[in-house]
């Protein structure tokens, strides 16, 4: 049986969770990484997150995509009421489901890439 998608409303206590994430890897793994970055949907606050998702965006799009809808709220609130059609329409379909995300993620990527955004140094 195929599990029914399901978005959860946006929880204020993920950013505190990523942090205590952040410090525990950075423990084990210390001068071999880099940078550990919150991403997703539970990085951006006002933003539900589907626990299950697979990535459609990955690298540098990835932290654009995140940023822009930081920075921009009323996205983010939009890119939400989609993930929750989408939910209702398809179920268990998360083909389907992430297809149905794609224009509005390669929109928002477009604006990004446009310079409509700047990315903080990191």
């Amino acid at each position: 049986m195929t599990a029914v998608l399901k978005v959860s409303e946006y929880d204020p206590t993920w950013p505190v969770l990523f942090e205590e994430e952040k410090v525990s890897i950075q423990g084990v793994m210390g001068e071999y990484v880099s940078a550990i970055e919150h991403v997703g949907s539970t990085a951006v606050p006002g933003l539900g997150d589907f626990s299950d998702e697979c990535g459609c965006i990955q690298g540098e799009n990835l932290l654009l995509f995140r940023d822009y809808l930081r920075q921009h709220p009323e996205v983010a609130q939009d890119y939400f009421q989609l993930k929750m059609s989408l939910v209702a329409k398809f179920g268990s379909d998360r083909s389907s489901y992430t297809d149905g995300k794609t224009d509005f993620v390669l929109s928002v990527l477009e604006k990004a890439h446009q310079g409509h955004i700047q990315i903080p140094y990191r």
